[in-house]
């Protein structure tokens, strides 16, 4: 099931944030593929602010997989390391 799906354009180096709140603890998945022009990483983040998940390999294609707790909210930051815009297909399943 899709919670979340956009394609959007993050500047160079910039950070986009995604705020989600789940309700069931299951897994859920974040999926990135950029346009092919820059390096972008994706990181997840519990309501305390600690890193739950990450990818960071050189590339604009990137997901990770993470089980929240029921009910909790998560950040879902996309960071674009390069030096133009990419434009970015984002999906949260």
């Amino acid at each position: 099931m899709v919670v979340f799906s956009d394609t959007i354009y993050i500047d160079a180096q910039s950070t986009k944030t995604y705020t989600f709140t789940f309700t069931k603890p299951k897994n859920f998945g974040v999926e990135i593929e950029g346009d092919g022009s820059t390096d972008v990483d994706v990181y997840v983040y519990d309501e305390n602010n600690n890193e739950i998940a990450k990818d960071i390999n050189p590339t604009d294609k990137c997901s990770c997989v993470f089980t929240p707790q029921e009910g909790a909210e998560y950040n879902v930051r996309i960071q674009n390391l390069g030096s133009k815009s990419n434009l970015c297909k984002i999906r949260v399943e």
